[in-house]
Parts: structure tokens; sequence; C-alpha cells
């Protein structure tokens, strides 16, 4: 039996007050795979995880008091979440950071009775109350400490909490921050950008806290963030985003709300009061993970410290879109999960990262 991994943390006011747990029996030199030279890491918004009892945080469709969804539909999706984790990489990611778990029984099956084979040791989820939606870590390597960071007092729309997950990699540290921010659902995206900048706030302000501490510190942000890199052109400037390229021009009091990503890795980095992280969708291949309205946008996101771009410690080797033929539809998109025949994925492409170790 997997034990789930849990830990707490609060945004009081304008300070952050982590409560960081250490955790029993993860000692740095016992990590996971001596002389590994290099391992992956994997994101996945699954899409509506729900399992199959009803206790009131089930979206219309999803209530097996109510609607279709039942056990049968509930296997069915876990082993379809299954088939893209080991279409990804082949026994699975050695970690894997998820969004849209109703709570951790779902996260618990998905892990036992799908995911056992990949052998993942660790297995971290702080629920929510009242949230349907969680995000979820799943790792190979051991766990040395989980935080869970949230905003209080909570905003008139709740957001989910930003999971902080710290691990040893032989004898380096990563630390993963695995996201889930507000969607554009509900107003478009101008009124409900201020719940995305709340969001990158928070997260600014621990990543500020690690990158002073030590800017060797190896960091990956993770998550469906619901805004493409580059958001803050393509709404033409008209409004601040959470997400803004460094190269563009801006409001200097941007700077302490927004996090700011680039392309370029030597401007990655705490950057006066900005902090910036480097993200590799401008140079990807691919046009995204997500597709409304036919088009393609890229609010699935990895984004990496500078420590991670450097040929010494962890270094980001190559980072893709999974994008098997069997997840895409008739028009090369996300096959989405459909209930009526019990068959599909995710309305979201996984992203994958290979990270070397020197």
């Amino acid at each position: 039996m997997l034990t789930l991994k849990t830990a707490a943390s609060a945004l009081i006011g304008a300070a952050v007050v982590t409560a960081l747990s250490p955790l029993v029996g993860c000692d740095l030199l016992e990590a996971r795979g001596s002389g590994v030279t290099s391992f992956t890491v994997m994101n996945y918004n699954v899409e509506n995880l729900f399992d199959d009892v009803s206790d009131g945080t089930e979206f219309r469709g999803f209530d097996p008091a109510h609607d279709d969804w039942d056990t049968r539909s509930y296997h069915a999706k876990l082993d379809n979440i299954a088939a893209v984790v080991e279409a990804a990489v082949s026994g699975g990611p050695d970690v894997l950071a998820l969004q849209e778990i109703e709570n951790p029984r779902a996260l618990q099956t998905l892990a036992e009775e799908y995911l056992g084979r990949f052998g993942y040791e660790e297995v971290v989820m702080v629920q929510v109350p009242g949230i349907a939606f969680n995000v979820a870590l799943l790792s190979r390597f051991p766990v040395r400490r989980v935080a869970s960071h949230r905003l209080r007092p909570d905003p008139p729309a709740r957001l989910r909490n930003i999971l902080e997950v710290e691990l040893a990699v032989e004898y380096q540290r990563l630390i993963v921050f695995v996201n889930h921010w507000k969607s554009k659902y509900g107003g478009g995206g101008e009124l409900t950008e201020p719940l995305r900048i709340a969001a990158a706030e928070l997260l600014r302000l621990r990543l500020f806290e690690l990158l002073s501490e030590d800017p060797e510190t190896h960091i990956i942000v993770l998550g469906d963030l619901n805004l493409s890199y580059d958001e803050y052109r393509r709404v033409e400037k008209a409004y601040q985003t959470a997400l803004i390229p460094k190269s563009a021009s801006y409001p200097e009091e941007y700077h302490r709300s927004s996090l700011f990503v680039t392309d370029e890795v030597e401007r990655a980095g705490i950057r006066g009061d900005k902090v910036v992280l480097y993200s590799p969708w401008k140079s990807a291949p691919e046009r995204g993970s997500y597709v409304y309205q036919q088009s393609w946008y890229t609010i699935d996101h990895m984004l990496f410290s500078p420590a991670m771009l450097r040929p010494d410690g962890l270094e980001l080797e190559s980072f893709s879109v999974v994008k098997e033929e069997f997840m895409l539809n008739r028009f090369g998109e996300p096959l989405r999960w459909d209930s009526a025949t019990r068959s599909g994925f995710s309305d979201h492409l996984p992203l994958l990262a290979r990270v070397r170790k020197h």
C-alpha cells in the first residue's frame, strides 16, 4: 500500500508562511538510481478524473448518484491515463505531475492499480477541502519534504493550492512545483486574469525566497497555468497577465506580481525584483498542448530555474509534447474523454522533459 504524503502552508497578507515538514526515511544518500545519467519528468492534465463515489465534489456528468458515471467508466478512464503515461516513456517517467484529480482515493487507485508496475514509491497530494480538482506528484525519487501553498484569506473564487515537493536525485536536490491556475471559464481572459496573477504572485514569492537563498537551486515549475507563455503579447498588452515575456515592454509595477519567462538561457534568474524562468515553448516544434476553437495554445508549462540550464548538476536536455497518434482525433487534436463511449483521454496533451545528471 502506497502512502500519500501531505503537508500544509499558507499565504497570510503579503508574507509566505510555509510549514515544510521533513519526511521520515528520506535521506539524500538513499536516492534512487545511483549512477543514473538522465531521468524524465512528465506533466499531464488528465481532465476530470473523478472516482466512483458520490461525495459532493463532482462536476455535472461525473456524479455516480445522478449521472452515467459509474465504476466501469472510472476504471476505463484510469486505464486510458495509464496508456498515455506508458506511451510517453517506456516504463513510465521518473517524475509524474498530474492535474484534475478529484481526491486521494482516485490518485491512490491510479498509482497502485494502474501505474503500480512503474515503481512509484512516492505519491503526494494535499487535498483542498471542497475543491474537485487537485494536483499530485508521483516519483521514483525519494521525497524529502512537501508544502502546499495557498492564498489566505481565500479570494472570492477559491484557488487551487500550489504543491511544492523536494526530491532527492542522488546527491542533488530538485524542487518541483505543481500548479493548476484558474481557467478563463466564467468571464473570459481579462476578467479572470487577476486570479491567475494571484497564483503567480504566490509562486513568485516562494521562488524569490529560494533563489535568493541559493541561486543554484534546481527548480521545475509544472502544470496547467491556463495561459500561454506569450499571453501578454496575445492580448496586445491590454492588461497585466500572470506570465510576461521578459523581452516585452511592461509597467514596473508588474515586477512583484507576475512571473517572467524567457527563451534565452542567460536571462533566467532573479533580475532586480523580477523572477525570470526559462520556458522552452518558443523553440519547441509543437504549436501547443491544448486546442480551443481550432487554435493551439501553450497553457501547459514546464519552467526552469537557471541551475537547470547549465552543464553541471541537473541540466535540461530536451522538452517535447507527447503526441502519439492514438491520443489524437481525426483533426490531429487531443482526443477528449467521451463518457458515452467510455473512450478518449484528455483535452490536454502531456509535456515531457529529459534531464541530464552530471
